[in-house]
């Protein structure tokens, strides 16, 4: 396997072909936020909800999809006067899948019980007063999520760098600049 798929597909597919999957996975993982109660309330953030809108779960998408092509629109045409839009918009759409299949792990509200568990006792924890079970769950969800960061921002960072021929180390100054600018503004937006 070409595992160099996993974190840069940019460079063999093509712009239309990116954006059709990444359009198709915006979809679904606003589908799968709706069903199990999963707001990406930012670039880098998922919460879970007792109660979520379908109009919010596409609203989020929509929201930090538009905040990384702002911000990361912006280094790219900085880097390269030539990078095409239709370019970063197919990195900003596709660069989210893997986070999307973070919604299934609140199958059920579990997340969202488990969350609620520790908040009602913050020394639940230390006190060794959660179930096992839960703690298992609770790690194995803070794993795939720290897996599913970095690939995002794997894929945003290759893509960007596809797009506009990015090199060196003031792209990936910019890059990291972008991406807190991005996830600022998402929350705001989101937010307020």
């Amino acid at each position: 396997m070409n595992y160099k798929l996993l974190y840069n597909p940019f460079e063999r597919y093509q712009e239309r072909t990116l954006i059709l999957v990444g359009s198709l996975a915006l979809v679904a993982g606003a589908v799968l936020a709706f069903f199990f109660k999963a707001r990406f309330d930012g670039v880098l953030d998922l919460h879970f909800a007792s109660q979520i809108e379908l109009w919010q779960a596409f609203a989020d998408q929509g929201v930090n999809v538009a905040c990384l092509l702002i911000s990361l629109g912006a280094v790219a045409f900085y880097m390269n006067k030539r990078t095409r839009i239709i370019d970063m918009l197919a990195v900003c759409l596709f660069a989210r899948l893997p986070y999307y299949l973070l919604s299934v792990f609140n199958v059920n509200g579990l997340m969202v019980r488990i969350s609620e568990e520790i908040l009602k006792d913050p020394m639940a924890l230390a006190k060794g007063d959660i179930a096992i079970a839960n703690l298992f769950l609770l790690l194995v969800f803070s794993g795939f999520s720290l897996l599913a960061i970095v690939w995002q921002l794997a894929l945003l960072y290759n893509g960007t760098k596809v797009a506009s021929n990015a090199k060196g180390t003031t792209y990936t100054i910019l890059f990291v600049i972008a991406i807190i600018v991005a996830e600022i503004l998402s929350k705001l937006l989101i937010n307020y």
